[in-house]
């Protein structure tokens, strides 16, 4: 048996951080004279969130995406070219780990991906181009996009100096602030 045929048979392992739900999966991957071939996502690794829809984002240098959160789906993110500042804030109201920030570092040559629960804020920050798988666990629903101010202080995010000028979408740059969002969750875990 191969290596790639041993990781294959097994979940990769994981790094859990301090957010209650929120997970850094290492990606098998196999490389050779020709490249590199990595396997993204099985839904063993995921149940029972498994991804349903899969979205591909192209970043330009300096984008920065969220922060959104969904009460009805986890998302699962994995960057294919390139890196991305993954920031994820618990909003869970409740939750063991309310108000926690984290970052983690996603970057295409070193495959990981980050999953992240129901109710958990998340966005990221792309510092030079990028592509990212993005899945979903239910079917995009525009009722489920919520967001905050990715800039808000009270969120604890701790964004690099470079992220003040980032390239952020209009709905984003008017999420309403943590204190003005009244669509919080409470946490029924």
């Amino acid at each position: 048996m191969n290596e790639l045929t041993r990781l294959r048979s097994m979940r990769p392992r994981s790094l859990e951080l301090a957010i209650a739900g929120v997970e850094v999966l290492e990606l098998p991957s196999e490389q050779d004279a020709r490249g590199a071939l990595v396997e993204l996502c099985r839904a063993s690794w995921v149940e029972p969130d498994e991804p349903v829809q899969w979205n591909a984002i192209t970043n330009r240098p300096g984008s920065l995406r969220g922060v959104h959160w969904h009460n009805a789906h986890a998302d699962y993110i994995a960057p294919v070219l390139g890196s991305v500042l993954v920031a994820a804030v618990d909003l869970r109201i409740g939750s063991p780990t309310e108000g926690r920030a984290e970052m983690v570092l996603l970057d295409a040559g070193e495959p990981r991906a980050v999953v992240i629960a129901p109710g958990v804020g998340h966005g990221f920050f792309s510092a030079e181009a990028s592509v990212v798988m993005y899945g979903v666990s239910k079917y995009w629903d525009p009722d489920d996009e919520l967001g905050v101010r990715w800039d808000d202080a009270a969120l604890g995010i701790p964004w690099p100096p470079e992220a003040a000028h980032a390239l952020v979408s209009g709905r984003d740059a008017t999420f309403p602030t943590l204190a003005e969002a009244g669509e919080r969750l409470t946490w029924d875990g």
